[in-house]
């Protein structure tokens, strides 16, 4: 993820988060204006990085009280409202009609060539302002941005003059928002302009009606490009962080031995509040390359990259604090604790453990951390949930394409009845679903807190060599002789050929006595040796 220059860029939703919505829809038309401003943006975050779902709530959309732009009016204000805090930034998906809104810029030049006046340009940069700002008016319908802050921080740099146009309508297309326009003094002043010289529009497309804006400047750089794109398109909304009400981070602690490293965590947030007149509530989560990230303690952990990865990196024995710092707003804020152990050894592995080499391997791939207190417990069931974590980690760490960058959309989000934003590893498991590692069960659900059986994980393996292009995965049969590898492995076990690939394979040869407990319940300490002797496996 990237900082802009005051644009928020838009792309297409099969790239970003969903977004359920619930409206009350007015029957009134309603606009505004705003007067030209001098120059002067704020760098913001585009949606790169963030994922989640934003719900808009029902409200009432009245008429925003704007300064009518006079001719030759231009002045130098601040570009901020007053807040009462920091932003955060939320993914919101929506739908834009920018053929139709390209349609209207023959109907001001048509005006402008009556009056005498040269004609606007379509600006390309000018018409993303449009597009983010269009979204925006439709959770809040003001020249201020959702956060508090002035439209024109969502302009690009450069502009020696600026101009807004707004308007919401129940219905409608570009001529209905001209006339509306047309027919307002301010709006009217500002599209016939002779200081303009380019303008962009764009049309918000909500399920209560359509909302217009016009983004009007002069100067800065031109590229005349229009995008004419109709459809989906998600956008990264600032919002005031007074409406946060809880965070974590995906990982609890993080426990790199010396010289090795973790991945630093993500944070995902929930917020609830009343931003302008609609009631806003939903959850995001953002990657780490959002946070600035230091340590209190430089001599025992250090913050770097590996391989493209931000990582801590574990320096000498002992404790420290991980602080990650979001750059506008304090209560994004959050504080991880940092273990670095000898080896990156875990309190609870130790020469006696089983696979204890393996625990080590996991650990150092990042597949796991362990807990908090700097534990790995071995011994302890695997949930569904935690192999979810663990086999897309595990995918990250084997360089399966997509598995680092994939975002789940509102389709996705919909699979399964018991997945939510705050189950334990939600989107590890709404991975496995897109990859086809796991579809669940009969009734749509996970079960993410159900453990994972002996055959089921063998069905999970399976399908993650598949995904990883390990060769034996996608083209091994059983052979007859293969069929009596284990006395308690017959037609009706479940996934029984998955099973007899791991035999096979060397994943697993079951047990002493030679049965394979197919129904038996995976410890951790099993699963890590299932993976790394899977990560030894040809492609």
């Amino acid at each position: 993820m990237g900082y802009g220059t005051g644009v928020v860029r838009i792309r297409q939703a099969c790239a970003a988060a969903a977004c359920a919505l619930a409206f009350f829809a007015p029957t009134a038309s309603a606009w505004a204006e705003a007067p030209l401003m001098g120059a002067g943006v704020d760098e913001i975050p585009g949606i790169e990085g963030i994922s989640g779902s934003l719900a808009v709530g029902s409200a009432d959309v009245t008429e925003a009280i704007g300064n009518p732009a006079a001719s030759g009016e231009s002045a130098a204000m601040p570009l901020h409202a007053t807040r009462a805090g920091g932003t955060f930034y939320a993914s919101m998906d929506g739908a834009v009609w920018q053929s139709e809104a390209h349609r209207m810029l023959a109907m001001v030049n048509n005006e402008r060539a009556r009056l005498g006046v040269p004609a606007l340009q379509w600006d390309y940069e000018l018409e993303q302002s449009a597009m983010q700002r269009a979204a925006e008016t439709f959770i809040m319908f003001s020249h201020d941005r959702p956060d508090g802050s002035s439209c024109f921080t969502a302009f690009p740099s450069g502009l020696s003059m600026y101009g807004e146009n707004i308007a919401m309508a129940s219905f409608g297309n570009a001529d209905n928002a001209y006339n509306m326009w047309y027919n307002s003094p301010g709006h009217y002043a500002n599209m016939t302009h002779t200081g303009f010289t380019k303008v962009g529009i764009a049309c918000f497309r909500g399920p209560d009606g359509v909302y217009w804006v016009q983004c009007l400047g002069a100067g800065g750089s031109s590229n005349t490009t229009a995008s004419l794109y109709d459809g989906a398109a998600s956008f990264a909304v600032p919002l005031p962080d007074s409406i946060i009400t809880a965070s974590y981070t995906s990982a609890s602690a993080l426990t790199p031995g010396v010289g090795a490293l973790r991945v630093l965590p993500t944070v995902t947030f929930a917020f609830n509040g009343v931003v302008g007149n609609r009631r806003i509530n939903g959850s995001a989560t953002y990657g780490n390359e959002m946070f600035s990230w230091r340590t209190d303690d430089e001599r025992i952990a250090g913050v770097g990259e590996h391989i493209g990865s931000r990582c801590c990196i574990g320096v000498a024995p002992g404790r420290t604090t991980l602080h990650a710092e979001f750059p506008s707003s304090s209560r994004l804020n959050k504080d991880v604790p940092v273990i670095v152990t000898r080896e990156g050894a875990f309190i609870d592995v130790d020469a006696n453990t089983p696979h204890r080499d393996a625990v080590l391997f996991m650990s150092s791939l990042g597949v796991t951390a362990g807990y908090a207190d700097g534990s790995f417990k071995p011994y302890v069931d695997v949930a569904r949930a935690d192999m979810a974590a663990f086999l897309r980690r595990f995918a990250i760490a084997s360089g399966v394409e997509g598995a680092d960058s994939w975002q789940p959309s509102q389709a996705d989000w919909n699979r399964f009845s018991d997945v939510h934003q705050d189950t334990p590893h939600a989107q590890d498991i709404l991975w496995l679903a897109h990859a086809g590692i796991s579809t669940g069960f009969d009734d749509a659900t996970f079960r993410p807190f159900a453990s994972v059986t002996r055959c089921d994980m063998a069905a999970f393996l399976r399908r993650f060599g598949k995904v990883a292009g390990i060769e034996s995965a996608l083209s091994w049969t059983p052979s007859a002789g293969d069929y009596a590898a284990f006395p308690d492995v017959a037609a009706t076990t479940p996934h029984r050929d998955d099973i007899l690939w791991l035999a096979h394979c060397g994943v697993s040869t079951g047990f002493p006595d030679g049965t394979f407990a197919p129904y038996a319940i995976v410890k951790r300490c099993d699963m890590a040796a299932f993976l790394k002797r899977v990560s030894e496996l040809p492609a």
